[in-house]
């Protein structure tokens, strides 16, 4: 306490009066900011998303989220992210080509129906639902608070190593689950997805807590969650359950990366490897997604930055 008397009297010498009253207030104004859009935020997270809202947001005349996800599931592979037509398409490629690999994939996938996650060379098991919002090493429990209140948990001084919580929050393993339901036509995989990105999407409204903070994250798992569509999209139980809640969810997490890209801040700047991951997934979301209105402009502005940053 004395301390920090002695350096406000310090800055006070220096500032002077006048210089004092500037710096109270553009704290102070800065402050009111971060709390008048963590309100209108906080509100806005709490207020779902209609079908109709949604719908005015993609270039179509669907007069409901069933024709537009039909929409989606009547498309040819072609317009997605890989050509295979047919399950057994599919499975001849990797048989041929990545001989191995189904066996690692079904033993992920079924790992992934038990909530048995694997990253980095340890599994974190989840009797009931997975908690999104904690570290799986320490079980430490990041705050489901505005993006912009979440600085002072990010520093050098945050409690927990981001790295497992980053992981298990880019979905990557929805990839495994997508394809071995491709493979297989097995409903539980289907479940399994429905049942994590439904809580998922429940437990982490939007802008809120640590896994809307940083765009890189945002892009890696609009990766993963737009290839895992390509293999549930046809699903009867998927586009019931989950379809609707799902596209709009992806629209929001694509909208929110597009508008919080970190370019480089002058000429003289290293190009930046997080701007490079980002523009990767707003170019992908805004080809495989021409539905959106918005999604010609994503690709366009995405390419051109990329071009830029590399």
């Amino acid at each position: 306490m004395i301390k920090f008397i002695l350096h406000f009297f310090r800055r006070s010498i220096e500032l002077g009066q006048l210089g004092m009253l500037r710096r109270v207030w553009t704290r102070s104004s800065g402050w009111l900011v971060v709390w008048l859009r963590s309100l209108w935020w906080g509100w806005k997270s709490r207020q779902a998303m209609s079908d109709s809202t949604f719908l005015a947001k993609t270039t179509g005349d669907w007069q409901s989220m069933d024709d537009f996800l039909g929409h989606l599931a009547d498309r040819s592979a072609e317009s997605f992210l890989l050509p295979h037509g047919s399950p057994q398409e599919t499975d001849a490629v990797l048989s041929v080509h990545y001989a191995g690999y189904q066996k690692d994939l079904f033993a992920a996938a079924d790992a992934a129906c038990r909530n048995d996650l694997s990253f980095f060379g340890r599994t974190f098991s989840y009797p009931d639902e997975i908690d999104w919002q904690s570290d799986p090493v320490t079980g430490w429990c990041w705050p489901l608070l505005y993006r912009e209140r979440m600085n002072s948990f990010v520093g050098s001084t945050r409690p927990v190593d981001l790295i497992f919580f980053w992981e298990m929050n880019r979905h990557q393993y929805f990839i495994d689950l997508g394809i071995a339901y491709w493979l297989t036509g097995e409903q539980r995989y289907v479940s399994a997805f429905i049942c994590q990105v439904r809580n998922w999407i429940k437990t982490n409204p939007v802008r809120q807590g640590m896994n809307w903070y940083y765009p890189l994250e945002i892009s890696i798992r609009i990766l993963a969650w737009t290839t895992a569509f390509q293999f549930f999209r046809g699903s009867p139980e998927f586009q019931q359950e989950a379809g609707g809640e799902f596209m709009k969810s992806l629209w929001q997490q694509i909208d929110f990366l597009n508008r919080h890209l970190q370019p480089v801040r002058s000429k003289d700047d290293i190009p930046n490897n997080h701007m490079i991951a980002e523009l990767t997934g707003l170019i992908l979301a805004g080809t495989v997604f021409p539905e959106f209105n918005e999604a010609e402009r994503w690709r366009d502005v995405g390419l051109e930055l990329l071009i830029e940053q590399v």
